[in-house]
């Protein structure tokens, strides 16, 4: 299975796994499945960073998330796609996830319940 890590699930993958859902937990550390995170996720980190949300710098999340998952890199394609997304969802970084997971078929994992709206494969988390 591919499995696409929004920016939720990537810090808590990294930081907290056991404070995951079932069946995400397992998923994640299944060695049968290929888990990617999106430069979209450090973008995300370093705003959330920078206005105080955050205290990690993205730059240790990157080092992390490299030796952990595979990064799946942004192309014309995906953005494009995360355009025209219908506005179910206005926050750039998710529909960039979605635009991903769409494009490449891998399940989102994510806690966010706006994401089934799309068509997308989504593990909760």
């Amino acid at each position: 299975m591919q499995l696409l890590l929004d920016t939720y699930a990537l810090i808590y993958a990294l930081a907290r796994p056991e404070d995951l859902k079932e069946p995400a937990r397992t998923e994640l550390a299944d060695p049968e499945n290929e888990v990617f995170f999106t430069p979209a996720n450090v973008w995300e980190i370093e705003i959330k960073v920078s206005v105080g949300k955050l205290e990690r710098p993205a730059t240790d999340v990157v080092q992390a998330a490299r030796s952990s998952f595979v990064e799946l890199p942004i192309t014309s394609l995906h953005a494009a796609t995360a355009g025209q997304l219908p506005m179910h969802h206005r926050d750039p970084f998710d529909r960039m996830v979605i635009a991903q997971g769409q494009e490449e078929e891998c399940t989102v994992v994510t806690p966010d319940d706006k994401f089934p709206l799309y068509d997308v494969d989504v593990m909760d988390c």
